[in-house]
């Protein structure tokens, strides 16, 4: 029996990386086909543009690649599969974009007057939603009842609750996370301000920091060190 490979684990600096070089992939590109695997839960959504096929694995909660290997299909597709493909193929790919720095993708879609989003969540209960132009669900991969969340066809879509800290944000940031000062380091960098363990051991390298140690005192050193990374990703990106 298959077992599931072990989760991917991307931080919003490298959602930044990918919407950038998705939108120069797939700009333009026209939807040709979309599949699903239901064991092991990932979308393939198959792109032409100037004769050439391009294809973009999509795993909902998790992550989002192009890739040139032919990832197996079931012969027959759900029923669930078949409704997003009703509406997304022959539809052109206006702009991919980041959400607020999140781990979230847009792919705008468009033809002649109908115009749609493809919204990917990497986040924790994630999902992959179509809406339209008012932003009603015209599908989604899974339904989600949560508190203030309702994810369901025909409601208006609302973004997940998130706790990613915007270093390029509105003045007053800075005073915000004041109060963190008496937490460890690695916690308000992976958990606070939701860049992961990866990049956090990446901006404590940096900085020459513990971990470990103290907030208190270095917040506008963590602050300066993140927005250096995120200009690096967007000017020449490095794994």
């Amino acid at each position: 029996m298959s077992l599931k490979p072990p989760k991917i684990s991307l931080s919003s600096i490298d959602y930044l990386v990918l919407s950038r070089e998705l939108s120069k992939e797939l700009q333009g590109a026209w939807v040709d086909n979309v599949y699903n695997h239901p064991v092991y839960g990932y979308y393939l959504m198959v792109f032409r543009s100037s004769g050439v096929v391009k294809k973009l694995v999509v795993i909902p909660g998790e992550s989002l690649f192009l890739t040139r290997h032919d990832y197996p299909v079931p012969s027959t597709p759900g029923g669930s599969v078949l409704q997003l493909r009703r509406i997304v193929c022959n539809l052109r790919v206006e702009s991919v974009e980041q959400h607020d720095f999140d781990r979230i993708i847009i792919i705008s879609l468009s033809r002649g007057g109908f115009k749609a989003r493809l919204i990917v969540e990497g986040l924790r209960r994630g999902v992959i939603a179509l809406v339209s132009e008012d932003w009603r669900i015209l599908f989604t991969s899974q339904r989600i009842e949560l508190g203030a969340r309702s994810l369901r066809e025909g409601e208006k879509y609302i973004f997940p609750p998130s706790n990613i800290f915007d270093p390029t944000g509105a003045p007053g940031s800075l005073e915000a996370l004041q109060k963190y000062s008496s937490e460890r380091l690695g916690r308000l960098i992976a958990g606070r301000l939701g860049f992961g363990s990866k990049t956090m051991g990446e901006i404590c390298r940096r900085i020459g920091l513990d971990p470990d140690s103290s907030v208190e005192g270095k917040i506008p050193l963590v602050i300066e060190t993140i927005r250096m990374l995120i200009k690096e990703a967007e000017v020449s990106p490095k794994p």
